[in-house]
């Protein structure tokens, strides 16, 4: 009997645990990790598996954190019915004699996002636009000290979704970004940074631009006629996440911050 209880127990547990990732936890979300007591293990069918034993988890009841160097990563179902990654981070401490980085990618050099030497605290949010029948390795790399993430998901509308536009962009084409909240704003402002190191830039000259909002304070865009993004040289082709939005959402004296990497890239 006492040995039948134990199983029960031990089941319970590790059903808990593996609990905190879940798929379709609601009808808007596809799955997600919400943080604290985090699997980690050997098999990235059921938990996250680290590799090269780089990374060190950190026990956390509430977030997702570690810290050390290279990756670790799960299958996860993707679909385009849940166009929407997203990441919240919400503390980094930066390794301050090494190399620091957070990524996420798919296969195939598919990348969701990338930010070298300042990782900043904040929503990341990336529309991936991918379809997929069979589960996909989700790669997550890592170079600091400890990272804090309080979520990580694939939803079909997030708090704040972010779309750019159009895929390619050239010279003298119009860049459309458009931001839908689930909450009205008083205020949108976008800035820039380079994702490879994280200096300001400018795009068109310009640091940043107030987005113009729609009478319900929620659907905010900007269109510009693009010439250039400065901290490049002269004629190269970005590629996707090259570039990372830094989006300024105001609500009173609150300011939230979300991140979105581009999903264009440039002729």
């Amino acid at each position: 009997m006492k040995k039948t209880l134990v199983a029960l127990t031990v089941g319970a547990l590790a059903f808990g645990a593996y609990a905190e990732f879940k798929k379709n936890p609601d009808a808007n979300t596809l799955w997600s990790e919400e943080g604290g007591n985090t699997v980690y293990g050997a098999s990235a069918g059921t938990t996250w598996r680290i590799t090269g034993g780089g990374i060190k988890p950190v026990k956390d009841a509430k977030n997702m954190v570690f810290g050390g160097t290279r990756d670790l990563g799960r299958y996860v179902p993707v679909s385009a019915e849940y166009p929407y990654f997203i990441a919240k981070v919400n503390a980094n401490e930066r390794n301050p004699k090494g190399y620091n980085a957070f990524n996420a990618s798919l296969p195939n050099g598919f990348h969701l996002l990338g930010v070298v030497t300042q990782i900043p605290a904040g929503t990341y949010v990336v529309k991936h636009g991918m379809n997929v029948k069979r589960d996909q390795y989700l790669r997550i790399d890592y170079f600091g000290n400890k990272i804090t993430i309080g979520k990580i998901a694939m939803v079909k509308v997030p708090e704040v979704a972010v779309d750019m536009a159009p895929a390619v962009l050239k010279k003298g084409g119009e860049l459309t970004l458009t931001v839908k909240l689930q909450k009205e704003a008083d205020a949108v402002d976008v800035k820039f940074f380079k994702a490879y190191t994280m200096p300001k830039i400018k795009l068109n000259g310009k640091d940043s631009y107030e987005m113009k909002g729609d009478d319900s304070g929620k659907v905010w865009t900007l269109k510009v006629k693009y010439d250039n993004f400065s901290h490049f040289k002269p004629g190269e082709k970005l590629k996707r996440t090259n570039v990372l939005f830094a989006l300024e959402i105001i609500r009173g004296d609150k300011t939230e911050m979300v991140y979105a990497p581009s999903t264009f890239a440039t002729e």
